[in-house]
């Protein structure tokens, strides 16, 4: 026979149904409340995460766009706040562009002592150095350090081919005067053994004068010596005198005493 309830225990039973009821209900709601909130949040911090990650790849271009220090440390820290699995790639070419840096940096380093010094071993050295910035980053800094080799090794060349025609024109110059100065030597040398042969062969010639004697004539040679001045003529004297008395007298000329024996042999009387 079935149990029968009065009305207080139907009540009762009611009640505590449907203060599970709404026990339930409640849980329900409030987990999916919970549900959505953590839906809600993780969409939050996704999109808070990506925008990050943007913020790092914006901040790692701006560092290779001006090579800044600071925009390099800046990535660094932004780094830090990426997932592990997320920092290999950014951390990689902050690294790659700090290489790049320090590899532009010794290229510069180089083309300035080369330009210095002007040095084989230094252009080679900086040649060498700038033929390694291969990277197609690295296209506007290898083209210009080419370029300020390319002038420097056209200058030092330029400037080895004018001191070499300056040389050779000096040599030439030299050349020149070593050659005039031997041919004048050689001419005043030639003057001077003409000079010497002619005294070595010359003889002084003795003038011939005629003097009348005994109807003849004789022509005397001039004395080795001077002779005595010729004395007057006696009154009394013949033709043909002696010649004796026609000597030089010393102490004058020997054009001087020619004159006086021809005057003399004028004055003389005719045999």
């Amino acid at each position: 026979m079935a149990k029968k309830f009065t009305k207080k225990q139907l009540f009762l039973i009611v009640g505590t149904a449907l203060v599970v009821a709404s026990v339930g209900t409640g849980i329900v709601v409030h987990n999916n409340k919970a549900e959505a909130a953590r839906v809600a949040l993780a969409k939050e911090d996704a999109a808070k995460y990506k925008k990050l990650q943007k913020e790092v790849e914006k901040t790692i271009q701006t560092a290779y766009d001006t090579r800044g220090l600071e925009m390099i440390e800046k990535s660094k820290e932004l780094i830090k706040k990426l997932k592990k699995s997320d920092k290999k790639e950014p951390t990689e070419k902050i690294q790659k562009l700090e290489k790049f840096i320090q590899q532009v940096k010794e290229a510069e380093a180089l083309v300035v002592i080369a330009e210095k010094s002007k040095k084989d071993e230094d252009i080679a050295k900086a040649q060498k150095a700038v033929d390694e910035e291969k990277d197609p980053y690295l296209e506007n800094d290898k083209k210009g350090h080419q370029e300020r080799l390319d002038k420097l090794k056209k200058a030092i060349a330029d400037e080895k081919a004018k001191k070499a025609a300056e040389d050779k024109a000096k040599a030439e110059k030299e050349k020149a005067e070593q050659e005039a100065l031997n041919a004048a030597n050689e001419a005043n040398q030639a003057a001077e053994t003409v000079q010497a042969t002619q005294e070595e062969s010359y003889e002084p010639v003795t003038p011939q004068v005629f003097v009348q004697q005994g109807g003849g004539y004789t022509a005397p040679q001039a004395p080795a010596t001077p002779a005595p001045a010729p004395s007057q003529p006696s009154g009394s004297g013949n033709g043909g005198g002696n010649s004796s008395n026609n000597g030089y007298t010393g102490g004058k000329t020997q054009e001087e005493d020619q004159k006086e024996i021809n005057e003399a042999a004028k004055a003389r009387p005719f045999g």
